[in-house]
């Protein structure tokens, strides 16, 4: 972006013994503006031009360094673009340090008058239970940069704010920080926000609410499916996607057309499967026998069951691999097969994560699940659009309650792809056992032990899933399993759609925090 002279716009920040500059660019998504800022400048320092080179960077000084370009930088940005908004969204404790910098700013006569200023127009957002998501620092670390990028603010004031647990060598804590300068906070779903005010309570001297993450449909239902809404609904379809009855009218959908629909999203999924697995095992050194086989894997007419997210290890990829003979019968039944789909990426610092894959690739490659389990490399987006719009069943079995939300099955539900899921985070408030999916192990926030819980997971699987999709009608269509389709579209589409999001974000945040205050 370029100043008000045509000049390169550049954002200086004061870091310990030496200003960094910070250059904007800007992305049109749609109607918004996304404002991305970059450190790589022939001005700055090599140490410093490689601040945001990386998303997921594995130093802690590093990350640190990132997180407050991103605070303190987003803050002067809109100040020399003279946008003032009247509520901010703080998402994640990772945009935290926006709250000191805007504390540094705010004019008032008392530290107190100031805070309460910053605080009655600021929302944060939780969007992860795991520790390892909100972020903690070294105090003395973070203490070094505010010394230098807001020195009339008392040092004592800045750890105070930071400051969670209350020993002396107490981490610097984002979270923490957000929740004291907040006049709102939230969770990612219903049951999240429950999580969330147990854990913070303390801090947040009230309830968090629950405002439940939703994805946006247009750009992830199937082009099949899509037809389908506008033959149902029109083709102003996605108009409509925050009117709640406007979507009964799929569940009269005829049952033919749906699993016509279907099929043409699976065999796209499929297709794409067999060419990136020919890819995947010629680049392993996979000889010409072996990869001329490829051609006959993954029929079109077995179930097939989707895995595909980030390998956080609390996910439990792995859960429904506990029983090996066991899972080896049922995916290999003659009469009743089923192949499992994995895919996904491990956080470049987490050695769980990496080692689930590991040992999903190394199952994968056995004689005895040979054709019937299968891992994706190179997971992106593409791929996983053609999951949720192609498979079967979505699988997904975090540790309650550590999934906060969980997107990859909205993804899935809206284009009838059935969920076989842990009641945990959005699941937890969409389910209708055998209406509109199933669920399986424990039904409140207490985990059960992993083989309790796969036990569950087989014994939904032989005795609900596998036998409605395998039953017919004289036509040939599995009934119950189209009627759950239509039931999962007809109940979630709208319901954890990125528009609804919006709309509650804007009526519960948006609107009363950035009201004039009297």
């Amino acid at each position: 972006m370029a100043d008000r002279t045509g000049a390169p716009l550049r954002i200086p920040l004061e870091f310990p013994g030496r200003v960094v500059e910070v250059a904007v660019w800007k992305v049109q998504v749609g109607r918004v503006q996304l404002l991305m800022l970059d450190t790589d400048l022939p001005e700055n320092e090599a140490y410093d031009r490689s601040i945001t080179h990386l998303l997921y960077v594995r130093g802690r000084d590093a990350r640190l360094a990132q997180e407050v370009v991103l605070g303190f930088g987003a803050v002067r940005l809109l100040d020399l673009l003279d946008i003032a908004p009247s509520a901010w969204h703080v998402n994640e404790g990772h945009a935290a340090f926006s709250l000191i910098e805007r504390l540094d700013r705010q004019p008032g006569e008392s530290l107190e008058e100031r805070m309460a200023a910053v605080k009655q127009n600021t929302l944060f957002t939780l969007h992860t239970p795991v520790p390892a998501g909100n972020e903690k620092f070294d105090m003395n670390s973070v203490l070094r940069y505010t010394d230098y990028l807001v020195p009339d603010l008392p040092r004592e004031l800045v750890a105070h704010l930071g400051r969670v647990d209350d020993f002396d060598q107490a981490p610097f804590d984002m979270g923490g920080l957000a929740i004291a300068l907040a006049a709102k906070v939230n969770g990612v779903s219903q049951r999240h926000g429950l999580v969330a005010s147990d854990t913070w309570r303390h801090r947040i001297g009230d309830e968090a609410d629950g405002i439940t993450n939703g994805v946006h449909v247009p750009t992830w239902i199937g082009t099949a499916t899509s037809r389908l809404f506008s033959e149902a609904i029109g083709s102003d379809w996605e108009r409509k996607l925050t009117h709640a009855d406007a979507w009964d009218v799929i569940r009269d959908l005829d049952p033919a057309e749906v699993w016509a629909a279907h099929g043409t999203q699976k065999r796209v999924l499929l297709r794409s499967l067999r060419a990136r697995i020919r890819s995947q095992f010629a680049r392993h050194g996979a000889g010409p026998d072996w990869l001329k086989e490829i051609n006959d894997m993954l029929p079109e007419d077995r179930l097939t069951i989707g895995f595909a997210r980030r390998f956080a290890t609390y996910k439990r990829a792995t859960l429904i691999l506990s029983d090996l003979p066991r899972l080896q019968h049922i995916l290999t039944n003659p009469e009743r097969p089923a192949q499992i789909v994995f895919s996904g990426k491990a956080h470049p610092a987490d050695k769980g994560g990496q080692e689930l894959i590991a040992r999903i690739h190394e199952l994968a490659q056995r004689p005895e699940f040979r054709g019937h389990l299968f891992f994706i490399e190179d997971y992106d987006m593409e791929l996983g659009h053609l999951l949720t719009a192609g498979c079967d069943v979505w699988l997904n079995n975090p540790t309650p309650p550590k999934e906060a939300s969980g997107t990859s099955g909205m993804k899935a539900a809206i284009n009838g792809c059935l969920n076989l899921s842990i009641p945990d985070g959005w699941w937890a408030e969409a389910v209708d056992h055998g209406v509109n999916g199933w669920t399986f192990g424990p039904q409140g926030l207490d985990p059960n032990d992993d083989l309790h819980d796969a036990d569950s997971l087989y014994q939904v699987l032989e005795k609900e899933v596998i036998p409605t999709y395998y039953e017919r009608n004289s036509d040939g269509l599995p009934e119950s399993w189209i009627e759950m389709m239509l039931n999962s579209i007809a109940a979630c589409t709208h319901q954890f759609s990125s528009h609804r999001m919006l709309a509650e974000y804007t009526n519960e945040a948006y609107l009363p925090l950035g009201s004039p205050k009297t």
